[in-house]
């Protein structure tokens, strides 16, 4: 994990739906900026090659 999140109290309860404590505020905002980060970082897909098929053979 690159981050986490840890407190001895319970900022929910001073939180409201439009007024978010913030904790809360700072850590959703660090999630979305990782998530960007990562999105940025990771390296474009590529498409899968067909390989022929050869029989199996025992001995």
């Amino acid at each position: 994990h690159p981050w986490f999140l840890g407190c001895q109290f319970h900022p929910e309860f001073k939180s409201k739906p439009l007024e978010p404590h913030p904790l809360f505020a700072a850590f959703i905002g660090a999630a979305l900026e990782h998530k960007k980060n990562k999105a940025r970082a990771a390296p474009e897909p590529k498409r899968a090659q067909a390989v022929g098929l050869t029989p199996h053979v025992t001995a």
